[in-house]
Protein backbone atom coordinates (compact mmCIF):
# COMPACT_ATOMS: atom_id res chain seq x y z
CA UNK A 1 0.00 0.00 0.00
CA UNK A 2 1.52 3.25 -0.81
CA UNK A 3 0.87 6.12 1.91
CA UNK A 4 2.20 10.18 1.51
CA UNK A 5 3.23 10.24 5.03
CA UNK A 6 2.07 12.87 7.85
CA UNK A 7 3.73 14.37 10.24
CA UNK A 8 3.09 17.55 12.51
CA UNK A 9 4.49 20.67 12.61
CA UNK A 10 3.60 24.77 12.87
CA UNK A 11 3.20 27.76 10.83
CA UNK A 12 4.82 31.26 11.70
CA UNK A 13 2.66 33.88 10.33
CA UNK A 14 4.62 37.16 10.60
CA UNK A 15 2.58 40.12 11.22
CA UNK A 16 3.69 42.67 8.45
CA UNK A 17 2.27 45.79 9.83
CA UNK A 18 0.07 48.32 8.67
CA UNK A 19 0.07 50.34 5.25
CA UNK A 20 2.39 52.84 6.91
CA UNK A 21 4.70 50.35 7.82
CA UNK A 22 4.66 48.25 4.72
CA UNK A 23 5.29 51.34 2.48
CA UNK A 24 7.73 52.79 4.57
CA UNK A 25 10.24 49.68 4.86
CA UNK A 26 9.75 49.36 0.80
CA UNK A 27 11.32 52.73 0.60
CA UNK A 28 13.69 52.75 2.96
CA UNK A 29 16.19 51.95 0.19
CA UNK A 30 15.10 55.24 -1.85
CA UNK A 31 16.85 57.28 1.11
CA UNK A 32 14.37 60.09 0.73
CA UNK A 33 16.02 63.58 1.17
CA UNK A 34 12.99 65.54 1.99
CA UNK A 35 9.15 65.38 3.23
CA UNK A 36 7.57 62.80 1.06
CA UNK A 37 3.27 62.30 1.30
CA UNK A 38 2.23 59.21 -0.72
CA UNK A 39 -1.70 58.80 -1.09
CA UNK A 40 -2.81 55.22 -2.28
CA UNK A 41 -6.08 54.01 -4.02
CA UNK A 42 -6.69 49.97 -3.16
CA UNK A 43 -9.05 47.83 -3.85
CA UNK A 44 -8.40 44.56 -1.78
CA UNK A 45 -5.14 44.53 -1.06
CA UNK A 46 -3.97 45.70 -4.38
CA UNK A 47 -2.54 49.11 -5.36
CA UNK A 48 -4.58 50.50 -8.26
CA UNK A 49 -3.50 54.30 -7.95
CA UNK A 50 -0.29 55.59 -6.07
CA UNK A 51 0.52 59.57 -6.07
CA UNK A 52 4.04 60.58 -4.96
CA UNK A 53 4.02 64.50 -3.89
CA UNK A 54 7.80 65.61 -3.08
CA UNK A 55 10.02 68.56 -3.70
CA UNK A 56 13.06 66.35 -5.28
CA UNK A 57 11.99 64.37 -8.58
CA UNK A 58 14.76 61.83 -7.49
CA UNK A 59 12.91 60.89 -4.26
CA UNK A 60 9.59 61.14 -5.75
CA UNK A 61 10.82 58.71 -8.55
CA UNK A 62 12.42 56.42 -6.14
CA UNK A 63 9.33 56.23 -3.83
CA UNK A 64 6.74 55.98 -6.84
CA UNK A 65 8.46 52.70 -8.33
CA UNK A 66 9.27 51.14 -4.91
CA UNK A 67 5.70 51.34 -4.14
CA UNK A 68 4.46 49.85 -7.59
CA UNK A 69 6.54 47.18 -6.89
CA UNK A 70 4.77 46.86 -2.83
CA UNK A 71 2.95 43.36 -2.51
CA UNK A 72 0.39 44.52 0.75
CA UNK A 73 -0.30 41.98 3.05
CA UNK A 74 -3.31 43.34 4.66
CA UNK A 75 -5.37 41.12 7.49
CA UNK A 76 -8.89 42.65 6.61
CA UNK A 77 -9.11 44.51 2.93
CA UNK A 78 -11.85 46.92 2.00
CA UNK A 79 -13.07 46.69 -1.05
CA UNK A 80 -12.24 49.98 -2.20
CA UNK A 81 -9.90 52.12 0.38
CA UNK A 82 -7.14 54.98 0.26
CA UNK A 83 -4.11 55.76 2.34
CA UNK A 84 -1.43 58.48 2.98
CA UNK A 85 1.55 57.67 3.63
CA UNK A 86 3.92 60.26 5.02
CA UNK A 87 8.02 59.77 4.56
CA UNK A 88 10.50 62.12 6.46
CA UNK A 89 14.26 61.68 6.26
Amino acid sequence: MDTFGSGTGSVSIQRLGSIDDQITRATNACHVKGHVEILLELTLAEIVDVAVTAADPTDRACVTEAVWATPLALMKPADHDTATVVLVP
